[in-house]
């Protein structure tokens, strides 16, 4: 697989990543959903949210998940997407382009922002989202932690794909 190709699945990877997760956040959260805490040695869970939902500011630290700890022992990096702690509306729900055009250039501020507090280790930038407040990073472990430990992250999760959470089946049945 040449470098192109790559880079092609990578992108289609992270624009899947999104659809889902708003896809999530338009279905609202369940509340007896968990997930794991950022501490890569803690068991504990606590209850989810939709990847797009900001925290509130001085809120809880943000969550790392459990894969995206164990690839970068691993591997060294890892791919991630990072949702950024600021207020987010979708689009839809703005009142006009002037609030449009106010919420993206808050996501720009905000993925800036980020982007010039990592300095620990390595983070390498893959994409920035511009409807979304989120941007895609490649880090290695000491990045990995300043964006657990930061306030302006709300959660951090691999960029991977994911299995369906439902299973859909056609009824067959002969003529």
């Amino acid at each position: 697989m040449n470098g192109e190709t790559r880079r092609t699945l990578r992108l289609l990877l992270s624009v899947v990543s999104l659809l889902l997760a708003g896809l999530v956040a338009a279905c609202g959260s369940v509340s007896d959903q968990t997930r794991p805490t950022s501490n890569p040695t803690s068991h504990a869970t606590q209850p989810a949210s939709s990847p797009a939902a900001p925290k509130e500011p001085g809120g809880a630290t943000p969550v790392v998940d459990d894969a995206s700890w164990k690839k970068v022992r691993e591997e060294g990096t890892v791919m991630v997407i990072v949702t950024l702690n600021i207020p987010y509306r979708p689009e839809a729900e703005l009142g006009s382009q002037r609030e449009i055009d106010a919420q993206r250039a808050a996501i720009v501020a905000a993925q800036d922002q980020l982007i010039a507090s990592l300095t620990a280790g390595h983070a390498e930038v893959n994409t920035r989202m511009t409807l979304f407040p989120q941007i895609v990073l490649t880090v290695d472990e000491p990045a990995l932690r300043q964006l657990a430990d930061s306030p302006l992250v709300t959660s951090v999760q691999e960029n991977k794909l994911s299995a369906p959470t439902s299973r859909v089946t056609r009824d067959r049945t002969s003529v």
